[in-house]
């Protein structure tokens, strides 16, 4: 049976290699930080939606 904690790496790469892509790409004054900020955010919110929905695909093609 698969662990559930086996999938949350893949999680928190995603996340890490997605905000700080964000994040070096960002200006240098507060609203260019803040923008970065709120596409961090949102970049981490679809991008979970996305990957749970893959690993819920997945889990029910090979029956878990």
């Amino acid at each position: 049976m698969l662990n559930h904690w086996a999938i949350v790496p893949v999680f928190v790469l995603l996340f890490l290699a997605v905000n700080l892509a964000i994040g070096l790409l960002a200006g240098r004054s507060a609203a260019d930080v803040g923008i970065a900020a709120t596409r961090a955010v949102v970049a981490g919110i679809v991008g979970v939606i996305a990957m749970d929905a893959i690993f819920a695909v997945l889990a029910d093609a090979i029956g878990v």
